[in-house]
């Protein structure tokens, strides 16, 4: 790791990873005008340079947009040495921790990326490198091979290297599986049981009300901004009510997030469960709250014998 003056036209963009669904034009105008204020404020982004003397975007691709926009030709750069493999790997990574939040698009594109440039790893260690449910790896790989759009590899790797043969579930459309059947190749639930087709449908679904709290959260944020500023164009409203309705909006819509296999019928529906009411996954509260301690004692024994 070092600190280099690199001039911005020996950046490779078309050649660095992209981690981002889209370019968000608006972001890189605030950025620059934060460029043009004080530079110092904003962190440095970080570089990869191969060996082949390419300079790669590891993290700071907006930034580096808005650097453009305010017209400067260089910057000082955190800079690594390592190929485009490594420079992936960090993006991935970075994409995770920290920068504008991420859309259930740029999670798919984080995770389109991966299979594009790691297929062979296994499904849990891409969702690990990522930041996202195994089950969306499963998903997207599933229909990226099916597009034959990435190889379908007959083994993958583990985190420590070791090849397993994927099993033949594994390869087949979660549309073709039988509802209720357990398939491994789905992956499991938050408690570490094995999805059915039917739990894995639903729970393949997690970002669209996380994505769905976030939206609800950044407004809740600018109200809160606009009470704090005192801005007159919202000086009518009830701040502390509507701060109240907003909490509670999202901590009712928390409830719908899938969390475990029905611990009732074990995902299988039988008779439209009344637990789950027919979707065969139940959220953490439900879990917590609605599962008896003999039923989680269940689980927990079925869970240990896998």
């Amino acid at each position: 790791m070092a600190e280099k003056l690199i001039k911005l036209e020996h950046i490779n963009i078309k050649e660095s990873p992209h981690v981002r669904s889209e370019y968000k034009q608006e972001t890189a105008e605030e950025y620059a005008e934060q460029y043009k204020l004080d530079k110092a404020e904003m962190p440095d982004c970080i570089l990869f340079e191969t060996s082949a003397g390419s300079y790669l975007v590891a993290d700071g691709m907006h930034r580096i947009a808005a650097m453009k926009l305010a017209g400067m030709k260089s910057n000082t750069f955190d800079v690594r040495s390592g190929s485009r493999t490594d420079c992936v790997k960090f993006a991935l990574k970075c994409n995770v921790s920290h920068g504008i939040r991420r859309s259930s698009a740029d999670k798919r594109a984080c995770v389109e990326l991966a299979l594009r440039e790691f297929g062979e790893v296994s499904n849990n260690s891409l969702s690990d490198a990522c930041g996202v449910g195994v089950d969306l790896v499963i998903k997207v790989r599933q229909e990226l091979e099916s597009k034959k759009q990435i190889p379908k590899f007959e083994k993958l790797k583990s985190s420590d290297g070791r090849e397993f043969k994927r099993k033949k579930q594994n390869e087949e459309d979660s549309d073709t599986v039988e509802e209720g059947k357990v398939v491994s190749g789905f992956g499991k639930d938050k408690t570490g049981y094995p999805h059915t087709a039917n739990s894995f449908k639903y729970a393949g679904r997690t970002d669209e009300v996380s994505t769905l709290i976030n939206s609800i959260t950044d407004a809740y944020k600018t109200l809160k901004k606009a009470k704090s500023d005192k801005d007159l164009l919202f000086c009518e409203l009830n701040f502390n009510s509507i701060e109240t309705d907003f909490e509670r909006v999202i901590m009712m819509l928390k409830v719908a997030i899938p969390y475990a296999v029905c611990p009732s019928c074990q995902g299988q529906v039988v008779d439209k469960c009344r637990l789950c009411s027919g979707r065969g996954i139940i959220s953490q509260f439900k879990f917590d709250t609605g599962v008896s301690d003999e039923l989680k004692k269940i689980r927990r024994m079925k869970i240990e014998q896998e």
